[in-house]
């Protein structure tokens, strides 16, 4: 079984998220961790060296977090 973890951000960039900080030390418990930008900006996935079970999503459709998860 896979083990996954999503971090949903919103109005935020990757340097301002305790969430992705923290799971960023613990990535290798973790078989993938999704960062889902929410909007309203994008995340430049050039500028943010990402490990690699990282998958970044953009959707700056400001989603309900139901729709999310």
């Amino acid at each position: 079984m896979k083990t996954r973890a999503l971090i949903v951000l919103f109005n935020k960039i990757l340097s301002e998220s305790l969430t992705y900080s923290s799971l960023s030390n613990y990535s290798n418990i973790f078989d993938e961790i999704i960062v889902y930008n929410n909007g309203p900006d994008l995340i430049d996935e050039s500028e943010n060296s990402l490990p690699h079970n990282f998958k970044l999503v953009n959707d700056l459709t400001n989603k309900p977090l139901s729709e999310i998860y």
